[in-house]
């Protein structure tokens, strides 16, 4: 048995949690970079923020964000997808309001947006800002990310309305985001 090994299980029966392994502190440092950015952007804007600041109150070295996340843009996509992860999807609306169909689940989110503005306002206004004040090449990658991760569950509620015999709901809200027909494997366009 090594020395370390001795270590770790003298602090666990001392009452003790042993030590993040390097890989878990990576993870938890970059967490906290994130949540920070987060809360800069939110404040500052996309071109506002800066990394020296952000770098500082995470306690790392500049060099240390640019390590992790390449650049200032692949910081802010991390951002962006920590953001859209602490909203609900569409199929997490209450039963009863499912029960009531496609629009009415739509109507139920409408409702819910204040609460988004007003409490859960930073990664509301991090969403806002890479969907509509980011440059083409990073508004290229969060369209990757929202296509392949669908953090929302855009294609399954899509297919919920398709399911529930509501074609033309579900194609009018495909429309208004720019789906083409089919989107998520279903054939909207072509539902009776």
């Amino acid at each position: 048995m090594t020395s370390g090994q001795t270590t770790a299980r003298t602090a666990i029966r001392a009452g003790h949690k042993p030590a993040l392994r390097a890989g878990e502190r990576q993870r938890a440092r970059q967490d906290k970079i994130v949540a920070i950015a987060m809360e800069h952007f939110a404040r500052h804007g996309y071109e506002g923020a800066r990394v020296e600041a952000i770098a500082a109150a995470a306690g790392v070295s500049k060099g240390a964000i640019f390590g992790y996340f390449g650049s200032k843009a692949g910081l802010f996509l991390a951002t962006y997808e920590s953001a859209t992860r602490t909203f609900s999807r569409y199929l997490e609306a209450p039963d009863d309001v499912l029960d009531q169909g496609f629009f009415a689940t739509i109507s139920y989110w409408l409702e819910h947006t204040p609460h988004m503005i007003h409490e859960d306002w930073i990664p509301y206004r991090v969403v806002l800002i890479g969907s509509y004040c980011s440059d083409l090449a990073l508004k290229r990658e969060i369209t990757k990310f929202m296509q392949s991760e669908d953090p929302y569950g855009t294609r399954e509620f899509v297919q919920f309305g398709v399911g529930r015999a509501e074609p033309d709901e579900v194609q009018f809200f495909a429309d208004v985001l720019g789906c083409p027909a089919g989107f998520g494997g279903v054939g909207v366009a072509d539902q009776p």
